[in-house]
């Protein structure tokens, strides 16, 4: 049975782009203590499919309406 209400996505990531965030969540897990953050957001700890899985989850919440935009969020976390 297929579960039409998931969609998969199928596009590829730039290696340079998940190379940057990557290198910007290094910078956040350094600046504020790793601990505090869930493994989930370690890029280099997570396979494909958990990296997939994990963006499909986001795109899922961002169609269903849930989040909040990401200059807010990255506010939030710098404390501005």
């Amino acid at each position: 049975m297929t579960n039409t209400n998931t969609v998969v996505l199928e596009r590829k990531v730039p290696v340079q782009l998940v190379d940057q965030i990557s290198d910007y969540i290094d910078y956040l897990c350094f600046k504020f203590e790793q601990n505090s953050f869930p493994k989930s957001i370690n890029l280099s700890a997570m396979t494909e499919q958990q990296f997939n899985a994990e963006i499909q989850k986001g795109y899922d919440e961002m169609l269903a309406g849930k989040g909040r935009p990401a200059k807010e969020v990255f506010a939030d976390i710098l404390g501005r």
